[in-house]
């Protein structure tokens, strides 16, 4: 648990893969399910670019504005 602390403090982007591939280079067995579950009680979540979902999409178009004069 201390070296997946030590190494989230310098790369704080480091999920649960790339947590498990850097301590397979320094010679540890580990796997996956192991660094995500003392990940999780850790309670490290890294970080990441969410998706912009504030952001408003192009409006639609309004099927109304050409037909106007055509049923008067």
């Amino acid at each position: 648990m201390r070296l997946i602390d030590v190494q989230f403090l310098d790369t704080p982007f480091f999920g649960v893969r790339q947590m498990t591939s850097h301590l397979r280079n320094e010679c540890h067995a580990v796997n996956e399910k192991r660094i995500r579950r003392l990940m999780r009680l850790m309670s490290l979540m890294p970080i990441y670019q969410k998706p912009d979902t504030s952001r408003a999409g192009p409006a639609p178009p309004c099927p109304r504005s050409s037909d106007t004069t055509a049923q008067k």
